[in-house]
């Protein structure tokens, strides 16, 4: 069955970007540059950088000991400048969580 020209979204919430190295999450999005389709989209979640996160979860996360990156949307954008990729929107959640979607350059 021809499979080209197929919607391909791709979602990481709660994952790579949250808990990936930098070189973790360049490789995943180079090599969903090229195996996916020119309408891509890249869809997920990333945590405030720790100066605008919200205190109380930057302090539970770290009494229990969790290991969370906190990205931020400037972190995210370093991290683009190395791929093929644009931010495309976001949306930021309660000064924890940013949404995000990204699109092929």
């Amino acid at each position: 069955m021809e499979r080209a020209g197929w919607i391909q979204i791709c979602s990481s919430e709660g994952g790579l970007f949250e808990y990936g190295s930098d070189s973790d999450i360049i490789e995943n999005l180079n090599h969903l540059f090229t195996t996916s389709p020119a309408d891509a989209r890249v869809t997920g979640s990333l945590i405030f950088d720790r100066a605008h996160v919200n205190p109380g979860y930057l302090g539970f996360t770290e009494f229990i000991g969790v290991q969370i990156r906190y990205l931020g949307l400037e972190g995210l954008q370093q991290i683009l400048t190395k791929t093929s990729w644009v931010l495309e929107e976001f949306h930021e959640i309660e000064s924890i969580y940013i949404l995000f979607s990204l699109r092929k350059a």
